[in-house]
């Protein structure tokens, strides 16, 4: 391309933009869109390992899937990521750190970030391209937001996806071709050129996440302030000129900050500084810094309607000539054509416009573009399937064949066309063209440098030639240099006036660079071009001009090295443009008969100095046969300034001087006239190979007609064979994808296989599938020993397996198991006392229907023991705890009742005595399933106080802070009062508490009498003696001391019948 790529409408960073295309409802999050065919299952299980949940993006995985077969994409590629796996379903929102799937039989589209669900294309040629579908409308939607990311695949599918991101601003990454189980994807999205990244799975989740968190990208902060001064940037700028030869520096500001910031990202760069510095340690980066600033996003007939308004309002107008110029070329200048799609395009519209006129016409295409590698891909003319999908299958059928590929332009469209390297902004312009096509290079530009371009094409016009614009460019300031024909769609026809008043002068670029180094220079005006000057200049020199226009002749200055540097007048009417690289040497661009004299005027002006003049040099050219003068002279004043050395002024001499009509033979004799025998013979020759050239030509002609029809047949059938191709090739696409489904699900399957024998080998649970006629399927090993059943029995029915289990209603059991889809379980009593439990659950499967019974048998013999033992052992320590007096209670950490004993259930009255009245509240406050510490929290009246000193012991207890807790209080039943003591002690391990209340009633009295009487004891007037079962006394109080005058060791151990000597012992006995 001349200076920036073609496009139907601005990239976003252009300032041209019209529309903000971004996200609304995503967020500060990417989309990316994940392009994946054959091989792509484990590419994308590759892919996706290494993608965290938190790496701010959300993956829609576009695949070529088989509308016949399901998908097990879900559950596949679940096994592989901790991101969540779902199928994208129409309208929902996408969210970063999930992916979805697209589903069988439809396409996806993305709008404000919401999935919509789209039929496949229609037509029975259209190949459906998915991914190309979805990266279209993630570029539209999501903007720089947008990521597209090409994994393995055959065919082309994603390439023009890829364009529209690029386009769009966002980020384009591909997978290695070595690494690609199948490369044709990739390849083909890496031969455009606009690939970021070009990586292996193991690298790429590294790359995207690092990516993400660069601060340009997430701050969207293009380099705002940090080369103030403007000297890295044209540090910068130079390299990539030395390296390119081309100068950036003409180019909007804002484009090419943004594209810079992307690199510095992509590169995981911090500053300007570090990156100007990476490209000098990494010249390579300079050719990707090229690409990324001149993205080829182009295609064939894009933007439709415009194209139409060209076929109509354009093309019509150029074939509409006056008389006599039929024969005339039709010259057509498509500039910046990137990879000739747009060339391409404008020769099929030509072609189809004379084709529908039945019209002959010789049609000469200039296709030019600054950069050599678009210009050998747009020479090939070769274009992969996604390329070509924009074409109506009636121009495919018609102007392109089936290659290898993809699709070839015909010979006879390629033929029109010649491509050539060549910069807008520094080469001489093409001249005499009937229609320029330049669609959105010039919102690159600012608006002056707009301006020149646009009058450089208004020269290289012919008066009512036709400029075709892109829909986001206007004329500006040249607007009254054209008649707009379809402004809408920018067709415009120029209008008459001298070519020089539009022509273009390159900007000097020596004297920009010593502004720059000016001191005090401002970075805007180190970063402007010259063709930002006053109006008042620019005035002056339109007059200039004008003046040169009305008054010089035809001239052409060249350089000491005869490089065309300017012209003036007519002098683009001798010029001539030939296939191959432009140049602007003089000697080239001149015609066959002139070129050999200015070599020998300039060698003499050269050798010689002065002037020189030659006359008389013969010219044809279509405008017929001519005589020039040239005069070549060298330049007045300091000429090694700008190294320009001569003039050479071509001058079209007096209809006088020459005439091309034969004279008459002079009045006299007609002998003294008659031609010598030489000529005559000569005469008689040419006339003689003028009839065999003529007939040589009706031959050929013949020749060409038949093999024209045989061609014709040919292509009719590879036509057909193509169709079929595509056809194929779509089918075994899908294929692929279901063959590596299918072997993910084998190997699935595998594993499962290799669990399920591992299961029944090594199981000591008995387990047995049934069919769903109740035939034995299969049976684990263990089974066998507990009944005499091993493989050879498979097959055999469920009564078979009732017999040797003892079990004669097992057959009734499996039918209403089977019936009634529910699980049943029942125990079987065996010979010699043993017992199994049958349990028999429905053998589902993966759709939900029941397709037999699984049947488990386990010997429960010595579990039913072990309960019956637990049971007896059980019942032993309830009639212990029966059998005690205390009331017991066993208690959880939490304070719920698990087991009361008797005496606990009778002291509440829920098994009262008979004739005494039960207490119905009873079990709801204090029995078995109560909550304790329930019941002393929400105590109240007199005994609130111990209820809390209670829960508090109980939990000190539990905690740990003390072995046991005792608490005496009094507790009075309905009908009595009574003491007792509280013991709470710890259950093993602390998971509980034995809560026991004594009843300590007697005692209490006993307690109370004995205190009683050792208060009467005390008294001084009461003797008192304590007497043994035989009448000995054994104490004594002070008081009987006293009164009866014994010592204490003559007293104790005597009958107390001493103590009475004189008295009668009987009545003393008695008392």
């Amino acid at each position: 391309m001349s200076t920036a790529p073609p496009s139907a409408s601005p990239p976003p960073d252009s300032d041209a933009s019209a529309s903000d295309a971004g996200p609304e409802d995503s967020g500060d999050f990417f989309v990316a869109g994940v392009g994946a065919s054959a091989g792509g299952l484990e590419a994308l299980g590759s892919f996706f390992e290494g993608m965290s949940p938190d790496c701010g993006i959300a993956f829609v995985v576009i695949q070529h899937l088989s509308p016949d077969h399901r998908s097990y994409m879900v559950e596949l590629l679940s096994r592989k990521t901790r991101l969540p796996v779902c199928r994208a379903d129409d309208g929902m929102a996408v969210e970063p750190g999930t992916i979805y799937l697209i589903p069988p039989r439809s396409n996806l589209k993305i709008h404000r970030g919401r999935l919509l669900l789209v039929p496949p294309e229609p037509g029975p040629r259209a190949v459906n391209l998915p991914i190309d579908v979805f990266f279209r409308s993630l570029a539209q939607d999501q903007g720089a937001r947008s990521m597209g990311i090409v994994l393995s695949g055959t065919g082309s599918d994603g390439t023009m996806g890829i364009r529209a991101i690029k386009e769009a601003g966002g980020l384009v990454v591909v997978q290695s071709e070595d690494s690609a189980q199948f490369d044709g994807m990739p390849r083909s999205a890496i031969s455009t050129g606009l690939a970021d990244l070009v990586v292996s799975l193991e690298e790429m989740s590294g790359h995207l996440h690092r990516f993400v968190r660069h601060p340009l990208v997430a701050r969207q902060d293009f380099l705002a302030g940090e080369d103030k001064s403007g000297v890295l940037m044209q540090k910068l700028f130079l390299r990539l000129k030395e390296h390119t030869g081309v100068d950036f520096s003409y180019y909007k500001a804002s484009t090419i900050d943004r594209r810079i910031a992307r690199r510095i990202s992509v590169n995981q760069l911090d500053t300007l500084a570090a990156y100007e510095l990476h490209t000098r340690t990494h010249p390579d980066e300079l050719d990707h810094l090229f690409n990324e600033l001149l993205i080829g996003v182009t295609s064939f007939l894009r933007d439709p309607e415009a194209w139409e308004a060209l076929s109509r309002e354009g093309i019509p107008t150029l074939l509409e000539e006056r008389p006599g110029q039929e024969e005339r070329p039709l010259r057509v200048w498509a500039t910046a054509c990137s990879s000739g799609e747009e060339a391409y395009s404008l020769a099929i519209l030509l072609r189809e416009a004379l084709r529908e006129r039945g019209q002959r016409r010789d049609v000469r295409i200039f296709a030019t573009d600054i950069s050599e590698r678009y210009i050998q891909a747009a020479g090939r003319g070769v274009y992969s399937e996604s390329e070509v999908a924009g074409v109506p299958s009636e121009l495919l059928e018609r102007y392109f064949q089936p290659v290898q590929d993809g699709y070839r332009v015909n010979r006879n469209v390629r033929e029109m066309v010649t491509f050539a390297q060549h910069n807008l902004l520094k080469d001489p312009p093409f001249t005499r063209m009937d229609l320029v096509s330049c669609r959105n290079a010039l919102i690159y530009f600012s608006a002056p440098l707009q301006s020149r371009v646009l009058g450089m094409f208004h020269h290289a016009l012919r008066t009512g030639g036709i400029l075709f614009l892109g829909s986001s460019e206007s004329l500006g300031d040249q607007r009254n240099r054209f008649e707009a024909l379809s402004p809408k769609h920018r067709v415009f026809r120029a209008r008459a006036g001298s070519g020089l008043e539009g022509g273009f002068v390159p900007p000097i670029e020596a004297t920009r660079r010593d502004l720059s180094d000016v001191p005090g220079m401002t970075t805007a005006a180190a970063r402007r071009p010259l063709v930002d000057r006053s109006r008042a200049l620019h005035r002056l020199e339109q007059v200039y001009r004008e003046i040169i226009a009305d008054y010089a002749p035809a001239c052409i200055v060249v350089d000491e090295q005869n490089r065309v540097v300017h012209l003036f007048g007519r002098a683009s009417e001798y010029l001539r443009f030939r296939e191959g690289r432009v140049s602007s040497d003089l000697f080239r661009l001149t015609e066959q008969g002139l070129a050999p004299s200015l070599r020998t005027a300039l060698h003499r002006v050269e050798r010689d100095g002065g002037e020189f003049t030659l006359e008389s040099i013969r010219l044809e050219d279509e405008n017929g046969p001519r005589r020039l003068r040239t005069r070549v002279r060298e330049m007045e004043g300091d000429t090694t300034e700008h190294g320009l050395l001569r003039l050479v002024f071509i001058e079209e001499m007096e209809e006088s001087t020459f005439d091309t009509r034969v004279e008459d033979p002079p009045a006299g004799p007609r002998e003294e006239w008659a031609p010598d025998e030489h000529d005559q013979a000569l005469r008689t020759r040419l006339t003689e190979s003028e009839s065999e050239l003529a007939f040589t030509k009706e031959s050929l002609q013949a020749t060409v007609e038949e093999l024209e029809a045989a061609n014709e047949e040919l292509m009719a059938t590879n036509e057909e064979l193509q169709a079929a191709n595509e056809e194929l090739q779509s089918v075994n696409e899908e294929l692929q994808t279901v063959n590596a489904e299918a072997e993910y699900r084998i190997e699935e399957l595998n594993e499962l296989s290799n669990d399920l024998n591992n299961l029944f080998a090594t199981s000591s649970v008995g387990t047995l599938l049934l069919d769903d006629q109740l035939r034995i399927r299969r049976l684990s090993a263990s089974l066998g020993r507990l009944i005499p059943l091993t493989e050879r029995h498979e097959g055999l029915p469920v009564e078979v397996l009732a017999r040797y289990l003892h079990f004669p209603e097992l057959p009734s059991l499996a039918r209403s198991a089977a019936r009634q889809d529910a699980p049943s379980e029942v125990e079987a009593v065996q010979p010699h006392n043993r017992i199994f439990l049958l349990r028999l659950t429905p053998y589902r499967t993966e759709t939900g229907f029941v397709r037999g019974l699984v049947l488990t048998v386990i010997d429960i013999t010595s579990r039913r023991k072990a309960q019956e033992r637990e049971r007896r052992q059980a019942e032993l320590v309830r009639g212990v705890l029966d059998a005690m007096p205390s009331h017991v209670a066993i208690l959880d950490r939490s304070g719920k009742i698990l087991h009361v004993n008797r005496p606990w259930v009778e002291f509440g009255q829920e098994n009262p005595p008979e004739g005494v009245e039960p207490d119905p509240a009873f079990r709801s406050r204090l029995g078995t399933g109560a909550n304790y510490f329930q019941v002393c929290e929400e105590a109240t009246g007199p005994f609130a106080e111990e209820a809390r000193t209670c829960l508090a012991g109980f939990r000190s207890v539990l905690e740990g802070t003390r072995e046991r807790f005792t608490l005496e209080y009094p507790c009075h039943a309905p009908h009595e009062q009574r003491w007792f003591v509280l013991v709470a002690t710890p259950l093993p391990d602390r998971r509980g508490l034995v809560v026991s209340h004594f009843d300590i009633t007697e005692r209490r009295e006993a307690e109370q009498a004995l205190g009683r009487l050792l208060v009467l004891l005390a008294r001084p007037d009461a003797a008192a003696l304590a007497l043994d079962a035989e009448g000995h006394v054994v104490s004594w109080n002070p008081a009987a001391r006293e009164q009866l005058g014994w010592e204490e060791d003559d007293i104790l151990g005597q009958s107390w019948t001493r103590l009475f000597p004189d008295d009668d012992p009987e009545p003393a006995e008695r008392s």
